[in-house]
C-alpha cells in the first residue's frame, strides 16, 4: 500500500498592484467665432503633462491660427511652366520629343510616364502624354489626360487652350462632331 504525503501549504505569491488606466479627457474645442483672429496673439492655459491623454475624437473642422496661405499655395494650384521644370523633367520631355519625332510613340509615352511618376501634378507632362495618345489613336484616353492636365494647369491659360484643342481633335476623330465643336469653343476662350 502506498501512502500519500501531503506537502505543506506554500505561501501565496505577493499581489502586484497595477495602476488603473487614466480615462482620456476630450479636448476642449472653441467655436470658430471665439478663436483669435489672424495676427493676434493666442494664449493657452497651462497644460498638465503628468498624465498624457489622447483625444477621443478629432475636430470636424481645422482651426488654424495665423496661417499664411499666400506663401504656401495648395498643391492643386501648383503651376509648372516649361521654363521652371526640374532638369530631370526637361530631359524626359526632350527624350519624349525625340522618340515622337522618330515615330516611336510608345517610347515617347514611356518617357512621359516616368516623368509623371516623379512629378504627378505636372500639367505639361499630362498634356504631352495626351498628344502622344492622340497619335496612338487612343481617343478616350486623350480626353481624360487632357482634362487632368487642365486641373493642374491653373493659371497657364495657353496650356489649357491647347488641351481643349487636343480634346476637340480626339472627339472629331471619334466621330463626335458636336462635342468637338464645344471643345473648340472652350479652346477659343483661352
Amino acid at each position: 500500500m502506498q501512502s500519500c504525503v501531503i506537502a505543506p501549504p506554500q505561501p501565496a505569491p505577493p499581489i502586484k498592484t497595477v495602476p488603473r488606466p487614466v480615462k482620456p479627457q476630450p479636448p476642449v474645442v472653441k467655436p470658430v467665432e471665439q478663436m483669435p483672429q489672424r495676427g493676434s496673439v493666442a494664449t493657452t492655459a497651462p497644460v498638465d503633462i503628468s498624465a498624457p491623454s489622447m483625444p477621443t475624437e478629432l475636430p470636424t473642422e481645422p482651426q488654424v491660427i495665423g496661417s499664411y496661405p499666400e506663401f504656401y499655395p495648395p498643391a492643386e494650384t501648383q503651376v509648372y511652366p516649361a521654363a521652371e521644370q526640374a532638369p530631370v523633367i526637361v530631359s524626359l520631355l526632350d527624350q519624349s520629343d525625340l522618340y515622337a519625332s522618330q515615330g516611336e510613340p510608345a517610347s515617347a509615352a514611356a518617357s512621359l510616364e516616368r516623368g509623371l511618376r516623379i512629378e504627378p501634378r505636372n500639367a505639361l507632362l499630362w498634356s504631352r502624354l495626351a498628344s502622344i495618345r492622340l497619335q496612338q489613336q487612343r481617343y478616350s484616353q486623350v480626353e481624360s489626360l487632357a482634362k487632368k492636365s487642365n486641373r493642374f494647369a491653373q493659371g497657364d491659360y495657353a496650356l489649357v487652350g491647347k488641351n481643349w484643342g487636343i480634346i476637340a481633335q480626339a472627339r472629331e476623330l471619334r466621330g463626335d462632331k458636336p462635342g468637338a465643336q464645344a471643345a473648340r469653343r472652350k479652346a477659343a476662350e483661352y
